[in-house]
């Protein structure tokens, strides 16, 4: 996969944090580790990384690689629907 020359983020924000989606893909490709506080899509292709750690990481591997970003905000009442998933763990 060749890395994009810029992304659209979605931000999930429920009332008890904030989530950034990213494609499974590119966080392979970018290196990104990502902690046990996100979260992967059933069929592992999206991840939800939080944004304390996982999403800070994303972003400035983001600018290592000079791949322009802009946000899209998604808010929530209630928990975001994936808050059911699994939690990502340690992974590459």
């Amino acid at each position: 996969m060749s890395l994009p020359d810029s992304i659209v983020v979605n931000v999930h924000i429920d009332p008890g944090h904030a989530y950034f989606e990213v494609p499974s893909n590119l966080i392979s490709e970018l290196g990104v580790c990502v902690s046990r506080f996100s979260f992967i899509s059933p069929d592992n292709s999206l991840y939800y990384l939080e944004c304390d750690r996982d999403a800070e990481q994303f972003i400035n591997a983001l600018a290592q690689h000079n791949i322009g970003f802009r946000f899209e905000e998604i808010e929530y009442k209630e928990l975001a629907f994936f808050r059911k998933y699994r939690t990502a763990g340690l992974l590459h």
